[in-house]
């Protein structure tokens, strides 16, 4: 984790934008009035950076600026040996039982690495240009890097916007059957409910997005409003953990990852990225991983309902790790 008393350097690009943004200095608890964002999936308090400063610069140029550090990197900590299968076949016996209809369930696995962060985090921003990619580094706390295509919360003051993304296929010759469209189902009402909550009526335009070699299925789900960053901030508050990385219900899936999973996913499946008086752009972190001295902790979740092969469900989250790993090796 952070320490306040340690700057932070943070390097991001915005999907389908070509410019990465840079900013840098003390991590705050407390919210300014723009903000850099990183919440973790658990409850507990989101880490914030002034972005009043960021710097911009084009792809080809920004790794030739003068603020590259010297990464000062840490021992890993050990990864949890879990039989993910095992776990997955409880997951369906809870289901099966009624106690919930949906759990998300995530792994870690460890590689060895000795990449240059940067240059991954280029190569990154090249690779996945529909993905919102992320830099994190604090010197000898944390580093962390990631491209997530799952926006959560997007908003001006004349519009909103969230994205319902489950259901995955490692094969693109396969279409999506009816336990994709169900797992994603759970997280589109669960979305539909939060925005007509506050008087909100979207409009939902279904399509499928690519994330290296996998698919999933992507709803994009908007509405007009004449406050639309007020209430982003309140579904930021209300929609965080989705049924995309949590499950359904809520409560009850949180309850089985929480007693179940084996370790902390601390800022995977969190969400991240910038909040001011203008806009909101905020994003899942997924596809992410955390760096250490010649390592990386790889993470990825795969959506279990009754449906589920826990083998299939396992090679999932290996295509998922592979987004990212990829770079790392």
């Amino acid at each position: 984790m952070f320490s306040l008393k340690e700057k932070i350097q943070v390097w991001y690009k915005f999907p389908h934008e070509k410019e990465v943004w840079h900013l840098d200095g003390l991590p705050q608890a407390d919210m300014p009035d723009n903000a850099f964002i990183m919440q973790p999936f658990e409850d507990k308090p989101a880490l914030y950076l002034n972005a009043e400063n960021a710097e911009i610069f084009s792809l080809t140029s920004f790794l030739t600026a003068s603020h590259q550090p010297f990464f000062e990197l840490t021992e890993a900590p050990k990864v949890m040996d879990i039989d993910y299968e095992k776990l997955v076949e409880k997951a369906i016996e809870h289901i099966q039982q009624g106690d919930f209809k949906k759990v998300v369930l995530a792994r870690q696995k460890e590689v060895l690495t000795n990449v240059n962060p940067l240059e991954t985090f280029k190569k990154l921003c090249t690779a996945y240009e529909n993905c919102f990619v992320h830099l994190v580094y604090q010197p000898n706390q944390f580093c962390a890097i990631g491209a997530s295509p799952e926006l959560l919360v997007a908003a001006t003051e004349s519009s909103i916007e969230s994205v319902s993304m489950a259901g995955t296929l490692t094969d693109k010759n396969i279409a999506f059957q009816r336990k994709e469209r169900d797992e994603q189902s759970y997280v589109t009402a669960y979305i539909l409910e939060r925005f007509s909550a506050y008087g909100l009526k979207p409009q939902i335009n279904p399509t499928i997005i690519n994330n290296g070699k996998i698919q999933h299925l992507y709803s994009v789900i908007k509405s007009t409003t004449n406050q639309g960053i007020a209430l982003g901030n309140k579904l930021l508050q209300t929609l965080h953990p989705t049924p995309a990385v949590c499950g359904s219900p809520k409560n009850e899936s949180m309850q089985f990852i929480t007693q179940h999973e084996g370790f902390a996913r601390e800022w995977y499946a969190g969400y991240l990225g910038i909040i001011n008086k203008q806009t909101i752009q905020t994003y899942v972190n997924l596809r992410c991983a955390q760096l250490f001295i010649n390592k990386a902790i790889l993470y990825a979740g795969a959506g279990i309902t009754s449906e589920s092969n826990a083998a299939a469900e396992f090679l999932e989250t290996t295509a998922k790790m592979e987004v990212l790993e990829r770079f790392l090796v």
